[in-house]
């Protein structure tokens, strides 16, 4: 079984579990939030969007675009997410092939693709060694499923995304247990909150459920009290030369 990456960022210091990336005018900054790197740029774990964003431009205005560095200069990553998602609006996947040609760290793709069609072209060019299909949008267990038969054929691995819960995690579970491609997955909360009996995380894994279905029993009344109410509004950046959409 593939190390867990919360496992790998335990052991590297990481205070996320995942590079965040933040298009501003022609610039892609990506940040892996590590010790090393916050005491490099002088900086602290980002509160909210909006402090989020104030870093970017912080270490934009020194000319650098930081990479999360291992002592001895190297890049210390273990994959890179999303890396050219500005570029694919532009030239498709050619620019993220470009990326990937570029340097010797995995390139991770595939939270905004839906169904085998959409990440076809990924694989067919070699532009990812990782997919990152999300369950609750490119089409369920069974078309996930099916991805990641895909993706083997290409000698590619598979990382779910998973940004929106424990529901999400626990469908995402069953198609990790039945892939042999399977990287890690991402997680943001074990149920804590929304599961009766939540999700338990030993040395960065994650014990398969065994109860029926997707092997979780929810609890309606912290469901009920948290449903959407309408107030969400994502967040949305332009590229400052022509306007055109950048990224969230």
């Amino acid at each position: 079984m593939a190390k867990n990456l919360v496992a790998v960022a335990r052991e590297q210091d990481f205070i996320g579990n995942k590079l965040w990336e933040v298009s501003w005018g022609r610039y892609t900054v990506v940040m892996m939030y590590n010790k090393r790197l916050l005491k490099k740029f002088g900086l602290e774990p980002p509160v909210d969007w909006a402090d989020w964003k104030a870093q970017c431009k912080k270490i934009l205005a020194a000319g650098t675009i930081p990479i999360s560095m291992a002592g001895d200069g190297s890049i210390d990553a273990f994959f890179f997410t999303e890396l050219a998602t500005a570029a694919l609006g532009r030239k498709g996947f050619d620019g993220l092939l470009t990326v990937a040609r570029s340097t010797s760290i995995p390139v991770a793709t595939g939270e905004r693709l839906f169904t085998r069609w959409g990440f076809r072209e990924v694989l067919e060019k070699q532009a990812a060694a990782i997919l990152q299909p999300d369950l609750c949008h490119a089409g369920g267990i069974g078309e996930v499923r099916k991805i990641a038969n895909m993706a083997e054929t290409y000698y590619a691995a598979v990382a779910p995304h998973n940004p929106l819960g424990p529901i999400s995690l626990a469908a995402g579970l069953q198609v990790d247990a039945c892939i042999p491609n399977f990287l890690c997955q991402e997680q943001v909360t074990l149920g804590e909150d929304y599961l009766q009996v939540p999700f338990v995380l030993r040395d960065g894994y994650i014990d398969l459920p065994t109860a029926p279905g997707l092997g979780i029993t929810l609890n309606d009344e912290a469901v009920s009290a948290g449903l959407y109410d309408g107030s969400w509004d994502t967040p949305r950046l332009f590229h400052a030369d022509d306007g055109s959409f950048a990224e969230w």
